[in-house]
Parts: C-alpha cells; sequence; structure tokens
C-alpha cells in the first residue's frame, strides 16, 4: 500500500472558520492495475480537529482538561503506531501548557499535575509515555 500526502481544506463541522487537514491517499493494486485510490484525513489531523476547538475553549476548565486526558489517554491504550503515539503525545503537551497557564487554584493544579504524571507514566501501560514495542506505523 502506497501513501501519497497532499493538503486539501476541508470545513471542521464544529468550528466557524476553515482547518488545512493532511489527506493520505492510498492506493490498491490488483494484477498490476491500480484499482481503489482512497483519500482520508491523517490521523493527526483528525485528532487537531477533535481536540485543539475544546482544548482552546477550556482555557481555566480542568473538568474539561481532566476529561481530554482520560480520551487522550484510552485512544493511546488503542494506538501502536509511532507517529500517532507522537501525535498523541503532543496533544498532551498543548493541553498541559494551556492548563499550566490558565488553571490557578493550587488544589486545581495539583489535581492536573497528579492526573498529568499518570498519562505520562509507564510504556508498558500506557503508549503516551514512550515508543511503540511494535513498529507499526500508519498515516
Amino acid at each position: 500500500m502506497k501513501f501519497k500526502q497532499f493538503d486539501r481544506k476541508i470545513m471542521n463541522p464544529l468550528a466557524t472558520d476553515f482547518h488545512l487537514y493532511k489527506m493520505f491517499a492510498s492506493q490498491r493494486y490488483e494484477n498490476g492495475e491500480l484499482r481503489v485510490t482512497a483519500v482520508g484525513p491523517s490521523f493527526q489531523s483528525l485528532l487537531a480537529g477533535a481536540f485543539d476547538q475544546i482544548r482552546k475553549s477550556a482555557k481555566g476548565n480542568l473538568a474539561i482538561v481532566l476529561e481530554m486526558l482520560n480520551v487522550l489517554q484510552t485512544i493511546a491504550s488503542l494506538t501502536a503506531g509511532l507517529g500517532r503515539r507522537k501525535s498523541l503525545r503532543e496533544q498532551v503537551e498543548r493541553i498541559a501548557e494551556l492548563a499550566g497557564r490558565t488553571i490557578k487554584s493550587p488544589h486545581d493544579r495539583d489535581r492536573l499535575e497528579t492526573r498529568l504524571a499518570e498519562v505520562r507514566e509507564a510504556p508498558e501501560r500506557n503508549p503516551l509515555a514512550g515508543p511503540s514495542r511494535h513498529g507499526v506505523d500508519t498515516p
């Protein structure tokens, strides 16, 4: 299977503006003849579409931040590809950066730091914490 990367603008149904999504074309051949070219968004683009707007709106809201971390950890538990896991780690760090700037309560900051430590720890339990053991990656 070959992947050809190109850019396409599509409308994010949750946003009022256009977002640039990286798209991948997967070509399938039968007996040496091109039969299908399937085009779809990349994993990184899907993550951005799912989390960027929510993260930007979550300023100072610990409940939303913690829920986003829970969802990312669940996705990570089902993700083996190195590139995908890197994208998940980047989302976690973006959330951590925003929360670090906007969550003021010492109690809430302690809860946040505890949850971030849990999400980042133990590669065997949590793929966000380290490289894939499988070495499999797809866009």
